[in-house]
């Protein structure tokens, strides 16, 4: 937990896992079900570049790699000044499986 920043009243987590609001996956879990559930769909169209969910994922696993191999862990920040590009999906995507919290900076 980010210092602070309040947590969920335990009663509020119980009753909201109980109910199948929260899965206990992480977000980077979750983009990987939906990019398989949809690998040969079209995920991101920038300017004449369109890319499947397929293409998208081995890019955010490559780019979550190199991240995680300079220690990019849970909980670290990262500044992403990018213009809203297929690389800022990537690069956004990629800390969300590694845990960090991407802070787009356009």
């Amino acid at each position: 937990m980010l210092d602070g920043v309040v947590g969920w009243p335990p009663e509020f987590a119980h009753r909201y896992r109980a109910r199948g609001y929260w899965a206990g996956t992480t977000i980077g879990q979750a983009w990987d079900r939906a990019a398989g559930a949809n690998a040969d769909r079209v995920a991101v169209v920038d300017g004449a570049r369109r890319v499947t969910y397929r293409a998208l994922s081995a890019l955010v696993d490559r780019l979550a790699v190199h991240l995680a191999l300079r220690g990019v862990r849970g909980g670290a920040r990262a500044i992403l000044q990018l213009p809203n590009t297929l690389e800022l999906v990537v690069a956004y995507l990629a800390c969300l499986k590694v845990g960090a919290i991407p802070v787009p900076c356009p």
